[in-house]
Order: C-alpha cells, then sequence, then structure tokens
C-alpha cells in the first residue's frame, strides 16, 4: 500500500471518529441513546468498509491481474451485504435507527471532504 494512501486512510479515519465523537457527545444529552448508538457503529462500519476496500483494491492492483475485476466485485457484494445486515440488526428495536445508522456511515464523506480541504491548503501553502 502506497505511503499517500496509507496517510489519507489515517486522516480519513482520524476526521471520521472526531465527527462520530462530537456527534456522540452532544447527541447523548438531546437523543435516544439507540441513535447515538446506531450512529457509532455506522461510523465505525464505515471506516472499516473503507479500510477493507482500500486493502482489496491495492492488493488486486498490484499483486492479482487476472482476477482483479472478480474479486473487486465479490469483495463489493460481501460488503454490502454485511453492511446491510448489521443495518438489520440496528432496526430490530427502533425503526429510526437506521437513519442514524446511515448518517453514521455516510460521515465519513465529511471526512474525506474534511481531509480534501486540508490537503488543498497544505498543497497551497
Amino acid at each position: 500500500m502506497g505511503n499517500n494512501l496509507k496517510y489519507m486512510l489515517k486522516q480519513v479515519t482520524v476526521f471520521t471518529l472526531i465527527i462520530a465523537i462530537i456527534f456522540g457527545v452532544i447527541g447523548f444529552w438531546i437523543l435516544k441513546t439507540s441513535y447515538v448508538i446506531s450512529f457509532l457503529i455506522g461510523a465505525v462500519i464505515s471506516i472499516f468498509n473503507l479500510l477493507l476496500n482500500s486493502i482489496i483494491t491495492d492488493f488486486s492492483l498490484g499483486y492479482v491481474k487476472k482476477a482483479t475485476p472478480i474479486l473487486i466485485v465479490l469483495s463489493y457484494i460481501v460488503r454490502v451485504i454485511l453492511i446491510s445486515f448489521i443495518g438489520i440488526l440496528v432496526t430490530i428495536n427502533e425503526k429510526y435507527n437506521l437513519v442514524f445508522y446511515l448518517a453514521g456511515f455516510i460521515s465519513y464523506f465529511a471526512a474525506l471532504i474534511i481531509y480534501g480541504l486540508n490537503l488543498s491548503r497544505k498543497e497551497g501553502k
């Protein structure tokens, strides 16, 4: 795995965790506990998904040239099934937990934007 990819993954993970912690601290005061926990589960799952996707893609493109499309598609299908299954488990007791689970899962997009802005600010110097 390249140094740029490692740096990006580390930064996006840190930013996602910061977003999750901020939401968790504020959310515990104004929301139901199950909503906050659902958000945090979604954020953690998004981090693992991003890391797993990066590792599999890097491995596929770097070492296994012939099986690359099959491996990437299979890993995508397995990850979608696992993420969906966890979403179903989160919503067993409270249907609105799904909204917070998805918000937590999507929170890494905000982390990616923060990473990009931070990177462009550093390159602009």
